[in-house]
């Protein structure tokens, strides 16, 4: 009888969960989120805290990361953010807990030449056609399928009894509209909102300003009249996110957010409308393209995007350091056209 490393069992641990061990360990996120997704498919439905037990006790032997409870809780987290997992109140009633529940098998057509898979198969056992799992790239908790043949690659996945979401279902991403229907609505809201006491501090983002240099828009009210994306402040807490209508300084009409994006963050439904308000003035925020590394184009960003446009350029390409930009993506050359369309039509960012 031989004693098994510890690398050889991590080996041994990275080839069972269907990876390949000569390029990745139990330490990798890639590794770590097929783990957790295996024993969501068993231990589920389950609190949160009982998956992330589950798997710092099996890895814990393995001594593989510095900081195991926080790595295995982000990749969670992680996973539920991207779709395999679901998190809601207990369906069955028993308790007003909320809980994991593994999601089946489905793949997200992001363009005619990327699918995202997710979810899980019932004992572990994912039901990718062998055909197509040559075809999968794993980058950190996601999936990524890449795709020659459109209506072929549906066919094999509905076969195999995966589930085709909607690219909008599954980004929950507000409606598409146009940049000035986008305004109006929160125009429309703002014109209904009840008068405003004395707000002795507050800031502004000032639309006159450059959108290439973000920091730079903020600034306090001196004599702006018009309707601005604002932030006040509140007794305890980070300060609001707010749509604001001024007259020679003065606030006249508030409308605190968020209204409409309710699922995210007030800064996503701040940061949006602002796109939308940039481009119905004839100013739209922009973003460059720029030669990346092997077959690859960078995008740069110069103002924040939501939280949905970052979920879904996670899953196709992957954060890189800015250069002078406030935000930065690396895809592969084959996403260009797919990305800037989504750019364009969903913040009304134009390319420069």
């Amino acid at each position: 009888m031989r004693t098994l490393s510890a690398s050889e069992i991590q080996s041994c641990c990275v080839d069972q969960l269907g990876l390949d061990s000569t390029v990745l360990d139990m330490g990798t996120p890639e590794a770590l989120a097929a783990l957790v997704r295996r024993i969501g498919a068993f231990a589920c439905p389950c609190p949160p805290s009982q998956l992330v037990s589950t798997a710092v006790k099996l890895l814990a032997p393995l001594n593989c990361l510095t900081d195991m409870r926080e790595a295995v809780t982000e990749s969670v987290e992680a996973l539920a953010a991207y779709g395999d997992f679901t998190e809601s109140e207990d369906i069955s009633g028993s308790s007003r807990s909320r809980l994991i529940y593994v999601s089946p098998p489905a793949f997200v057509e992001l363009s005619p030449k990327l699918f995202l898979l997710v979810g899980e198969g019932v004992d572990g056992i994912y039901p990718l056609p062998e055909e197509l799992k040559r075809r999968v790239d794993l980058f950190a908790h996601c999936r990524r399928l890449n795709v020659d043949d459109l209506h072929g690659t549906v066919d094999l996945l509905l076969q195999a009894g995966f589930i085709a979401l909607r690219a909008e279902s599954w980004l929950k991403a507000p409606a598409v509209l146009s940049a000035s229907a986008h305004v109006q609505l929160y125009s429309s809201l703002l014109d209904t909102a009840g008068p405003v006491g004395t707000l002795d501090e507050f800031t502004l983002l000032d639309t006159e300003r450059s959108p290439a240099y973000y920091p730079g828009r903020w600034t306090m009210p001196k004599r702006h009249t018009g309707r601005f994306v604002g932030r006040r402040p509140q007794a305890y807490g980070a300060d609001l996110w707010c749509y604001m209508e001024l007259a020679d300084g003065t606030v006249k009409r508030l409308l605190d957010l968020p209204t409409q994006e309710n699922q995210w963050r007030p800064c996503d439904e701040a940061w949006h409308l602002q796109q939308a308000i940039d481009a119905h003035s004839g100013n739209p925020q922009r973003y460059r393209c720029r030669q990346g590394p092997s077959a690859s184009v960078i995008f740069d960003f110069f103002s924040p995007v939501p939280r949905w446009a970052r979920r879904r350029w996670d899953a196709v390409g992957r954060e890189t350091p800015p250069s002078k930009c406030l935000l930065a993506y690396v895809f592969s050359d084959q996403h260009y056209e797919s990305e800037s369309t989504f750019a364009q039509e969903r913040m009304w960012l134009q390319q420069i």
